[in-house]
C-alpha cells in the first residue's frame, strides 16, 4: 500500500518572506514638495512670457487687419474713412442725429473687416446714435478691436462694445472742426495717401488704447478733466499722474477710453502723439461752452496709446506695417513747439527727418 504524499506547508515552498514596504519620511516629503515648488517658480514665470507673446502677436494681427481695412476702404474711395463723421459728410444738427455723422470711421471700415451684413443692418439714415445700447450692431463685440491682453471692463458701458484700437490725430490736442488736425484722421476729415507728405512708413495711422477699469485711478483707459489747455501745455496732463495712476484730487472721467466702438469723438475714437505710450490722457473742460459735466463727448485733448504690453505700444503705420514704440521714444520737450520723434510719427506734412526709432 502507497504511502500519501505529503506536502510541504505553503509557506516553506522556497520563497523567501517579503519584507514590508518602507514609506516616505515627512522630511522627504517635505523635499519633494519643496522640489516641486521650486519647479513650479521657475516655470511660471516662462508661462506667462509665452502668454503675453501670444497676446502681443494677435493685438498685432488685429492691428495688421485694421491697416489692410483702410487700405481697402481707400482703394475704393480714393480717401481714409474720417476719424468721426458718415457718409454724406455731415454731423449732429440740433436735436436729431443726422446720417450717422458721429459714428467712427470703424463703422464705415465695417465692409473691409468682413462685416458686410453688420455695416448693411446699421442703416445710416436712422436716428440711432452709436451709444445705443439696444441697437444689436453697437453692443456686437468685435474681436478684431479686441487686444487679449486686456480684459473688457464689466459692465460694460451702454453694454456697447468696446475697442483697444484709436485713429491718430496727430498733436492736434484743440477743438477743431472739419479735419483740421495735423494727422491721418479727423472730423468729417477724408485724407489721401497723397497728403501723407512725411511718408506711410513714418506715419502713424492707428494706435493702441486700454478699455479702462471703471472706479480705477489707473492712467491707462482713463482720462483727467483739467481746465487747462493742454493744447498750449501738454506739460499740464503730465503732471497729473505719478507712475501709473493720477494724483489724488485729479478728478477723473467715469467713462473709459475703450468703451464704444462706435462713437467717433475723440475720447473714444482718437490718439495723439505728444505724451510718451502708456502716460496720462488729459482732456478740457473749457474746450466746448456747453461741456459742464465729465461727459468727455464734446472734448478734445491729449490721448496717449496705451497697452498692457510691458515696455510700450503697438501701432500701425499708414503703409500698413505694424511697429512696436517704446515708452521711452522721444517726445521733445513737452512743449507745442517740440513733441520729439513721436509728434513727428503722429503728423503727415511736418517735413521733419525722422531718425531710426
Amino acid at each position: 500500500m502507497l504511502s500519501p504524499i505529503k506536502c510541504p506547508p505553503f509557506a516553506n515552498q522556497g520563497s523567501k518572506a517579503r519584507e514590508p514596504r518602507r514609506a516616505f519620511t515627512l522630511v522627504e516629503l517635505l523635499v519633494v514638495i519643496a522640489i516641486i515648488g521650486v519647479l513650479v517658480a521657475l516655470l511660471l514665470p516662462a508661462v506667462q512670457a509665452a502668454r503675453a507673446a501670444a497676446w502681443k502677436t494677435s493685438c498685432k494681427n488685429n492691428l495688421k487687419q485694421l491697416g489692410l481695412a483702410l487700405h481697402g476702404y481707400h482703394d475704393s474711395h480714393k480717401v481714409f474713412p474720417p476719424m468721426r463723421g458718415g457718409p454724406d459728410g455731415l454731423s449732429w444738427m440740433g436735436s436729431s442725429w443726422h446720417r450717422g455723422g458721429d459714428f467712427a470711421g470703424t463703422v464705415q471700415m465695417l465692409p473691409y473687416l468682413d462685416q458686410h451684413a453688420m455695416y448693411d443692418s446699421v442703416h445710416w439714415n436712422a436716428a440711432i446714435p452709436p451709444f445705443v445700447s439696444a441697437f444689436e450692431p453697437w453692443a456686437t463685440q468685435l474681436e478684431v478691436l479686441h487686444c487679449p491682453a486686456d480684459s473688457a471692463p464689466s459692465p460694460r458701458m451702454n453694454n456697447c462694445g468696446y475697442s483697444n484700437y484709436a485713429f491718430c490725430v496727430g498733436t492736434t490736442a484743440k477743438d477743431n472742426f472739419w479735419g483740421s488736425t495735423n494727422g491721418l484722421f479727423g472730423w468729417i476729415s477724408y485724407k489721401r495717401m497723397a497728403d501723407i507728405q512725411d511718408g506711410s512708413s513714418q506715419t502713424i495711422a492707428m494706435a493702441e488704447k486700454v478699455m479702462g477699469r471703471p472706479g480705477s485711478r489707473e492712467i491707462l483707459g482713463l482720462g483727467a478733466i483739467l481746465t487747462t489747455d493742454v493744447s498750449v501745455n501738454p506739460r499740464a496732463c503730465w503732471d497729473t499722474a505719478t507712475g501709473r495712476n493720477y494724483k489724488p484730487g485729479i478728478s477723473i472721467s467715469p467713462m473709459e477710453r475703450g468703451a464704444t466702438w462706435a462713437m467717433g469723438h475723440p475720447f473714444w475714437a482718437a490718439t495723439t502723439t505728444i505724451l510718451p505710450p502708456n502716460g496720462p490722457s488729459c482732456y478740457n473742460r473749457t474746450s466746448r461752452a456747453f461741456s459742464g459735466d465729465a461727459n468727455p463727448s464734446w472734448d478734445w485733448g491729449v490721448f496717449t496709446p496705451t497697452s498692457r504690453h510691458r515696455g510700450g505700444c503697438q501701432v500701425v503705420m499708414a503703409d500698413g506695417s505694424v511697429r512696436f514704440v517704446s515708452d521711452t521714444i522721444d517726445t521733445g520737450d513737452l512743449t507745442p513747439a517740440n513733441h520729439g520723434v513721436w509728434g513727428a510719427l503722429g503728423t503727415i506734412a511736418g517735413g521733419e527727418v525722422i531718425p531710426d526709432w
